[in-house]
Parts: C-alpha cells; structure tokens; sequence
C-alpha cells in the first residue's frame, strides 16, 4: 500500500513537471493587427495550422470599417507575411471570420451586412494563400 502510494506521488510530480515543461515552450505572445479597440468578447480571430505553416484571420476596423484580413506564416510563426484586406466594404462590418484548410486550400468564412442583412460569404486559396478567388455569398435571407 505504502509502495502504491510512493508510484502514485512520483507519477503525479512527473506529470507537473512534464507539463510545465511543455508551457515552457510557448513563446510571449505576439501582436498581429494594428487595431487597439477591438472588443475582447467578441471572437474576431480565427487560426489553422499544418506542419509549420499557419493561417490567421481576423477582423478589425483600421480603415473605418471592420474588415476581414488575412496573414500566413510558414515558419511557425517566426515571420508573417503581409496582412491582406479580404472583405471591401467600407460602409459595412465584416466579422467573426472563420478558416479552414484542405490541402493546400484555404477556406475562409465570414459574416457580412452588405446587403443589409447579415450574410455568409466565403473565399478560398487554392495555392495555400498566395491568391484568392473572391467573395461569394452562400447564404439569401428571405425578408
């Protein structure tokens, strides 16, 4: 019973530490947008990842209006490239954008109240992000 005890405690003691180890590999957190009033509550990023490329989305309103941009990274994170305005809607917001991958496709959602209503449109990458195709809306709100 004592000797049950003394496994448990030392497996416990190596879980801590092995999990702290694992945190320790995080790097501080790194600012990507310009934007300092963004609503903390609101989801307005999203992220993909695979191997050491990833994909980031977000929204926010450096323009006026909130927009949905766009940066990848093929180091992990160590470098971006250059943040890309996906939505053109100045009069309108554009937001809780959403990203996904297959392959090398990049797909990303958003909604938007272009035509008043709020809808969801969806671009897409078929070369991992370099390019993109164009908004589409995939959703009619009948009035």
């Amino acid at each position: 019973m004592k000797k049950t005890m003394v496994v448990v405690a030392l497996a416990g003691i190596l879980s801590v530490l092995w999990c702290s180890s694992l945190f320790a590999l995080w790097d501080p957190p790194e600012r990507r947008s310009g934007t300092v009033d963004v609503d903390l509550n609101e989801p307005t990023y999203n992220v993909a990842a695979s191997g050491n490329t990833v994909w980031l989305v977000w929204n926010d309103n450096r323009d006026g209006a909130q927009e949905v941009f766009y940066q990848f990274s093929t180091d992990g994170g160590a470098t971006w490239s250059q943040d890309l305005r996906l939505t053109d809607d100045d009069d309108t917001p554009s937001y809780f954008p959403s990203v996904a991958l297959s392959g090398s496709d990049v797909h990303i959602v958003w909604g938007d109240q272009k035509n008043y209503y709020t809808e969801v449109y969806y671009d897409y990458s078929s070369d991992g992000g370099s390019s993109w195709k164009g908004n589409t809306r995939v959703t009619t709100v009948a009035c």
